[in-house]
């Protein structure tokens, strides 16, 4: 199956096409990098419940899920890098502890500009915004 052929829509939020055009410069990033339809997942869903969310790709990329996927840290030295400070949490298990972060490192102001920036966004997604 092509990407061609993945239906356009399935549950509402499930899968997401890309937005009409915009003056937001991330809006354009975001047209320029995903012309096509693709799953949609948030990162709170990614973290919670990892298999699920993985399946769900495998199933839109039309490919037979393996547990094997879950199986990376076995082949942690092979990547040549893992032990850059980027790299330093792919020894731990999935877990939600960067839910949030971004409002411990921001400021209130920076907080501010952020939810600005992404309210309208933030809320289609069904984030609270300040």
């Amino acid at each position: 199956m092509t990407i061609e052929d993945k239906p356009r829509w399935r549950k509402k939020g499930d899968w997401h096409a890309p937005p009409p055009e915009s003056k937001k410069p991330w809006e354009a990033f975001y047209m320029k990098s995903a012309p096509f339809y693709h799953p949609q997942m948030r990162y709170e869903e990614l973290v919670g419940k990892p298999e699920s969310v993985v399946k769900r790709i495998y199933n839109f990329l039309d490919l037979d899920f393996s547990p094997a996927a879950f199986q990376f840290r076995k082949n942690l030295d092979s990547l040549g890098d893992a032990d850059r400070e980027i790299h330093k949490n792919l020894k731990n298990p999935i877990n939600d502890n960067s839910i949030g972060k971004w409002r411990k490192k921001l400021d209130d102001e920076e907080q501010q500009v952020v939810q600005n920036q992404l309210r309208d966004k933030l809320l289609e997604l069904n984030y609270s915004v300040d």
